[in-house]
This record gives C-alpha cells, sequence and structure tokens, in this order.
C-alpha cells in the first residue's frame, strides 16, 4: 500500500503554531480542517484512538509518522494529542458534509452557518436556504482565500459542466454540475432565492 492512498486531505498552508494551542478556536480549527481518507478512517483512527486509552488491558505501540516536508506530520500529531486531552473535538457537530471541485482541486468540511467564524476554516451552508442534498437551493459560502486555506479563490475559474461533489454526513453524496457562472454585489440577495428544484449556489465573499 502507498502513503498516498492512504492520506487525503487539503494541502496544509501553514506549519502549526504551538503557542496558539492555548487558543480554543484555534485548537477546533486544526481538528475539523483535517480531512482524511476512508481507508485512514477504517484503519488507522481506531489504532490511534485505542491507543490513547492508557487503561487498556492491552500492549499499546508508538506510532512513526513519515511524509515528505508539508504533508501534514505536524498537523496529524497536534490532532491526536488534542484529541487526547479532549475528546469532544471529535463530535464535529456543526460539520454537516465535505465539497469537493476536483476541477479547481478543492476539498474542505461544510459546517453549519456562514458567519464570519465558520467560514474561517471551512465552507458555510447559509441556514435559511435548502439544506444538502434537498430540494430547493442550497447556498453554501466561501472565503475568497486567507491564511488558513484557498477555499473558493478559484470560483471564477469553473466552467460549464464541471462537477461539484457534495457528501452529507450520512455519507450520502450528491453530485452537480455547473451551468452558470456570475458576479454579484454584497447586498444582492438573488442568490438566496428558492427552487422547486434541487439547485447549489457556491458564493464567494471577500474578507471583511
Amino acid at each position: 500500500m502507498k502513503y498516498k492512498e492512504l492520506i487525503s486531505f487539503e494541502p496544509i498552508n501553514e506549519v502549526v503554531k504551538f503557542d496558539q494551542l492555548s487558543n480554543e478556536d484555534y485548537r477546533h480549527s486544526l481538528v475539523r480542517n483535517f480531512v482524511f481518507s476512508e481507508t485512514y478512517e477504517k484503519t488507522f483512527i481506531p489504532e490511534i484512538c485505542k491507543n490513547l486509552d492508557y487503561t487498556a488491558s492491552y500492549e499499546t505501540f508508538g506510532m512513526q509518522i513519515v511524509g515528505n516536508y508539508g504533508t501534514g506530520k505536524s498537523h496529524l500529531m497536534s490532532l491526536v494529542s488534542l484529541v487526547a486531552e479532549d475528546a469532544a473535538l471529535l463530535s464535529g457537530e456543526d460539520v454537516i458534509g465535505i465539497i469537493e471541485i476536483e476541477a479547481i482541486d478543492i476539498r474542505y468540511p461544510v459546517v453549519e452557518g456562514a458567519g464570519d467564524s465558520q467560514i474561517r476554516y471551512a465552507i458555510g451552508h447559509m441556514t435559511e436556504t435548502a439544506g444538502l442534498g434537498e430540494k430547493g437551493n442550497c447556498v453554501l459560502c466561501g472565503h475568497n482565500g486567507s491564511r488558513n486555506g484557498t477555499f473558493f479563490t478559484n470560483l471564477n475559474q469553473l466552467s460549464a459542466g464541471d462537477k461539484v461533489k457534495i457528501t452529507d454526513k450520512k455519507g450520502k453524496v450528491h453530485m452537480y454540475e455547473v451551468a452558470d457562472t456570475c458576479i454579484i454585489g454584497p447586498y444582492d440577495n438573488t442568490v438566496k432565492n428558492q427552487s422547486d428544484e434541487e439547485i447549489l449556489t457556491l458564493v464567494r465573499v471577500r474578507q471583511k
């Protein structure tokens, strides 16, 4: 099995800042924006979590993390350490799905709410619009890039026919095809107009 078959997450655009680990929002962001493959989830995560139980009667083992520069080694070890200290970080109650757009090479968690705190580290769902995969117009918002990730920076590079993949919290996959792109003003609420059909609208927003 090759390393690339085990790990599948967004490229890390900055090193983990250990001096910020006392900041609760920063700790949550490290856990929330870590995305891994199904193989990794079923094979490695159970072993990692099992070995965090110091009361277990079976023999536990150490772990060696190997990988090239920028592959997320420090991010992974921070994730394990944070979960060991606070298991509640794994609850992910605000995460409702994952968005993947191969044409612009992005894969991010989708969280409920599109406020500044929600879209700082993820793609946000506007709560007043249809839910993921539901009939109506589902609106997702993402920043025009930041030090925390590229997010929807390259949304303008999408063309008609490009595919957008949404995986909801139950694991159901919803596929969409880009039909049109346009530029709107900051106070244009027409993007939230509902429909009788299942529609997905992606909105790129500037940071304040």
